[in-house]
């Protein structure tokens, strides 16, 4: 039995694979589907992904909502990820 569980690789280890090289330092791309793709873009695309998801899961909920409390529930969500995503202006 000890063997098994000590088989298996822990999540943070696998977190730390994608995220730090082999010199241990902060990896500036990452492999995916056989082409290079910079950190930055896949952490975007990744968000962009998200959060429409969570728009479009709204709207469809709104739209079927059968009760006052349905429809606040999805509303306020709906209206907390267009917070998020409306920037806060900067000082200058």
């Amino acid at each position: 039995m000890a063997d098994e569980a000590d088989a298996v690789a822990p999540v943070s280890t696998f977190v730390e694979n994608l995220v730090f090289n082999e010199q241990n330092r902060e990896r500036n791309s990452w492999n995916c589907c056989g082409s290079t793709i910079a950190r930055s873009l896949a952490v975007y695309i990744t968000v962009v992904f998200l959060v429409g998801a969570v728009i479009v899961t709204c709207l469809i909920n709104l739209t079927l909502a059968k009760s006052c409390e349905e429809t606040t529930l999805w509303f306020s969500i709906l209206c907390f990820v267009f917070g998020i995503l409306i920037p806060i202006p900067s000082k200058q």
